[in-house]
């Protein structure tokens, strides 16, 4: 998708206003004595001039407040509004004065009704690597929030990055932990690291460590490893600890949802990188008490995000189960490859129902189709004009680049 250059609600209202000829940018140049009372001496007009007019204050504490011009006073430049504002308004105060037929609900109405308009022919792009594909799964659960479609699958058949350890032997546990090599629970390899945590583990206690040799990771700009706890963990609740002579460089692990394997990437700041030059040292801590659990870990590596080399996994080998919001890997895919998961897609373009909302498409589009929907609506409006920003609207939709082979979600 092209570029483009971002505007939110209020930038979008200010344009459409403006195409229709429909709108006056002003600011207050005393303060209102009540909250009936508007006063812009720069403000144009005789006496009884602006009535009907909508008002719509945006900036201040009374920012978003709607009222309408019942009189005009032109030797005190005072507006009178009803119903009152919200408060009195301040010296400097920006407001708009919209002609009658553009009441500013109309307004934000016809703004999104440019974006359901919108919606199946455009999409916010979207994509996600936090998943990683393993041969014992065949069904993956898309992330929540991020895709309402998906166009493409593509695995990570190269990378750049560094086995800090395969957790498969050679590990020492720590006191009140009993350590194994699981061949059962694993994701990587014959086995994971098993770690049975007693409940006298205590907060700040080391779970179990490694001495290796000597990695020179300092290239690197993620962790990533696999781990699995069978009770829930919030982020930071576990740390993954690199020593590098005299530094030490801790990692904090995300949230863990029990009995559930996570991979988990972790972006090493780049002051941490530069002193990770030759990690002798690996500890898995507990930070916080959590009680007797059980944490499994697998394939601790070192990353270099920007070397990833990436293979698109065919369409009809794959599948979306819409009421399971899960991906399936068709049988015809055979065995399942171990590879970070990158999911590429788009979600439906939100609605602007604030000003500080932006746009997720071409915002001059929303203007374009807005104005045309303002004009077509107002029985005085130039029915020539507003047929002339729908022909914009519907160029600008041609511009958009279209999302192949997309599939819904939901």
């Amino acid at each position: 998708m092209p570029v483009i250059q971002s505007l939110d609600r209020e930038g979008i209202r200010l344009a459409a206003l403006y195409n229709a000829r429909a709108v006056f940018e002003g600011s207050t140049t005393s303060a209102s004595a009540g909250v009936t009372d508007i006063i812009d001496r720069k403000l144009r007009g005789g006496t009884g001039d602006h009535v009907g007019q909508w008002v719509l204050v945006v900036s201040g504490v009374r920012d978003g407040d709607i009222s309408q011009v019942s009189a005009y006073n032109e030797t005190t430049f005072t507006l009178t509004v009803r119903p009152d504002l919200g408060g009195t308004l301040a010296n400097g105060v920006d407001y708009l004065l919209i002609d009658e037929p553009y009441r500013p609900q109309l307004v934000h109405n016809c703004i999104n009704q440019a974006m359901h308009y919108i919606t199946g022919k455009a999409y916010d792009p979207e994509e996600d690597v936090s998943l990683h594909l393993n041969g014992f799964e065949r069904r993956y659960v898309i992330p929540t929030g991020s895709f309402d479609v998906i166009s493409k699958l593509e695995w990570r058949v190269k990378h750049g990055g560094t086995k800090i350890d395969p957790c498969e032997t050679g590990w020492t546990q720590q006191t009140n932990v009993t350590q194994a090599f699981d061949s059962t629970q694993r994701r990587e390899g014959g086995n994971s690291l098993r770690l049975i945590l007693a409940a006298a583990v205590a907060a700040g206690d080391n779970v179990a460590s490694k001495t290796i040799s000597s990695l020179d990771i300092s290239k690197n700009d993620r962790i990533e490893l696999w781990i699995r706890s069978s009770v829930a963990a919030a982020a930071g609740d576990f740390t993954l600890r690199l020593t590098s002579g005299s530094t030490t460089v801790a990692f904090n692990i995300p949230a863990l949802v029990a009995n559930t394997w996570h991979y988990h990437r972790i972006t090493i700041n780049p002051d941490d990188a530069r002193s990770l030059t030759a990690v002798v040292t690996v500890v898995i801590r507990q930070v916080v008490d959590i009680g007797a659990a059980t944490l499994w870990v697998d394939d601790i590596k070192a990353m270099e995000n920007s070397s990833a080399e990436w293979e698109e996994i065919r369409p009809h080998l794959w599948s979306i189960d819409q009421e399971a919001s899960e991906i399936v890997f068709k049988p015809e895919m055979g065995t399942i490859p171990y590879g970070l998961l990158k999911i590429t897609g788009g979600g439906r373009p939100v609605l602007l129902n604030a000003d500080a909302t932006v746009s997720e498409v071409d915002p001059f589009y929303v203007i374009a189709m807005a104005t045309h929907l303002l004009l077509r609506g107002n029985p005085e409006g130039d029915k020539g004009e507003a047929a002339a920003w729908r022909r914009e609207a519907e160029m600008r939709i041609l511009g958009m680049t279209p999302m192949s082979n997309k599939r819904d979600v939901t």
